[in-house]
C-alpha cells in the first residue's frame, strides 16, 4: 500500500532548514499567546504539528501539548527535539485526527498544515470534536494563490483559502464564531504569499 505521508517521511529531517518557517512559527506562536488565555492548566493541541514547532514554542506555558501528525517522519523528529529539551508534559499522535481518541483540548494551533488536508469538513469537524467548549482554534494558512506555491514540491488538494468560504466551513462543522486577521506574508522561491490567522471559536 503507498504511504501517502512519504514525501513529509522523506523531508522530516530538513524540514527546519527550510527558510521562512521557524520566523513563521515564531510570529504564529506570537499572536496565540496575544489571543488565547492560556494558564498553566491548559491543554493545547498542535495539529499537522510537522517537527513540532509550535508545541514547543508553547511547551512552557501549558499542562499539556499534544502533538499530531499522520506522518511518522515527522514524529520522529518531534521525539527527537522533545528528548533534546527533556520535556514531558506532552502527547503524540501518529494519526488522523478522525482515528484518534484524546481527552479534550483547550486551544489547538496550525501552522500551514491545513491546506493539505483532503476532507476539510471532516478534519473540522473532528477537531471541534476534539476540543472544550469556548475553546478556540488558530490556523495559520495561505490566502488563496494560483497552485504556484507547491509546484515542484507536492500536490495539495487547497492552493491557499479564500478565508470567508473557510469562515463559514467553521461555523457550519461545530463552531460557534470564526474570525480571522491578515497576517503578512511566507517568501517561497522569490515571491511572497499572503497569509491570514483564523480564529474558530467552538
Amino acid at each position: 500500500m503507498t504511504n501517502p505521508y512519504e514525501w513529509f517521511d522523506k523531508r522530516a529531517k530538513d524540514w527546519n532548514q527550510t527558510p521562512g518557517k521557524i520566523e513563521l512559527c515564531t510570529r504564529f506562536v506570537a499572536e496565540v499567546r496575544k489571543q488565547a488565555n492560556i494558564t498553566p492548566e491548559s491543554r493545547i493541541l498542535d495539529f499537522g504539528c510537522g517537527t513540532g514547532l509550535n508545541g514547543i514554542y508553547l511547551i512552557n506555558d501549558a499542562k499539556t501539548i499534544g502533538f499530531l501528525d499522520p506522518s511518522s517522519g515527522m514524529i520522529e523528529q518531534v521525539k527527537k527535539e522533545l528528548a533534546e529539551i527533556n520535556k514531558t508534559n506532552v502527547e503524540i499522535y501518529n494519526q488522523e485526527i478522525s482515528q484518534t481518541t484524546m481527552e479534550p483540548f483547550d486551544f489547538v494551533v496550525s501552522s500551514m498544515a491545513f491546506h493539505h488536508a483532503e476532507d476539510l469538513k471532516g478534519t473540522i469537524s473532528a477537531i471541534a470534536e476534539k476540543m472544550k467548549v469556548g475553546g478556540k482554534c488558530f490556523i495559520c494558512d495561505l490566502h488563496k494563490e494560483d497552485g504556484s506555491f507547491h509546484a515542484g514540491f507536492c500536490t495539495v488538494p487547497h492552493n491557499g483559502f479564500d478565508i470567508e468560504e473557510l469562515k463559514q466551513t467553521f461555523l457550519q462543522n461545530g463552531f460557534s464564531k470564526a474570525e480571522h486577521i491578515d497576517f503578512g506574508t511566507y517568501l517561497q522561491k522569490e515571491r511572497e504569499y499572503p497569509l491570514f490567522v483564523l480564529t474558530a471559536t467552538k
